[in-house]
C-alpha cells in the first residue's frame, strides 16, 4: 500500500474512521454519565491530533502552527450516501412487504379446514374398549415387559469365566522297559 506518499490521505482516512467510530459510540456514550474525562478525546496523527467530540460525534483535525493550535472539522462523507441508501432500502422493504402479502394470500387459498369433521359412530358417541379388550392389551404389555426384563437380566448376569486352571500335566512319560538297552 502506498499511503506513505500522501500524508493528507492518511489523515482523512483516520478522520473518516473516527467519524464512523464516533457515530457508533454516540448513543452508548450519550447515556453514560459524565465520568470527568471531558467532552473531547484527542488522538495523535501525523501533523497534529484528531479531536472527537464525545457528545455530538463531530471530528476535527487539530494542527499547530507557530505555537497556535486550531481545529477544523473534517467533512462527513457518509451523509452523501445516506439518501441513496435510504431510497434503496425503502424500495427493498416495499418489495419484501409485497412478497409477504402474496405468500399470505396463497396460504389463505390453500388453508385446510379449521373444523374437525365429527366421528361417525353409532349413537354419535365414541365407544370405550370392553373389559376383554383392556385385558388383552394389558396381557400383551406384560409379555413385552417380561421379555425385556429377561433380556436385561441375561446381559447383566456375569458371564462364565474361561477355564483358567492349568491344563493337566501329561500322565507320565513312557519309560524304557528294563533290559531294553536304553540309558
Amino acid at each position: 500500500m502506498r499511503v506513505a506518499r500522501h500524508p493528507s490521505l492518511v489523515v482523512v482516512l483516520i478522520g473518516v474512521s473516527l467519524v464512523f467510530y464516533g457515530a457508533l459510540q454516540f448513543p452508548a456514550r450519550a447515556q453514560q454519565p459524565d465520568n470527568g474525562a471531558g467532552r473531547y478525546t484527542m488522538t495523535p496523527v501525523d501533523g497534529g491530533f484528531i479531536r472527537l467530540d464525545t457528545q455530538t460525534g463531530g471530528v476535527a483535525l487539530c494542527t499547530g502552527k507557530e505555537q497556535t493550535w486550531s481545529c477544523e472539522p473534517l467533512p462527513d462523507r457518509s451523509s452523501a450516501r445516506t439518501g441513496d441508501e435510504t431510497s434503496r432500502l425503502e424500495t427493498e422493504n416495499r418489495d419484501l412487504r409485497d412478497r409477504v402479502q402474496a405468500l399470505e394470500d396463497r396460504l389463505k387459498v390453500a388453508a385446510p379446514p379449521t373444523e374437525i369433521p365429527p366421528i361417525d359412530t353409532p349413537n354419535g358417541k365414541a365407544q370405550l374398549p370392553s373389559e376383554q379388550e383392556i385385558d388383552q392389551a394389558l396381557d400383551y404389555v406384560e409379555r413385552v415387559f417380561k421379555k425385556l426384563r429377561d433380556r436385561v437380566q441375561k446381559y447383566q448376569a456375569p458371564s462364565p469365566l474361561p477355564d483358567t486352571a492349568p491344563s493337566p500335566a501329561p500322565e507320565s512319560t513312557p519309560q524304557a522297559a528294563p533290559g531294553s538297552g536304553a540309558l
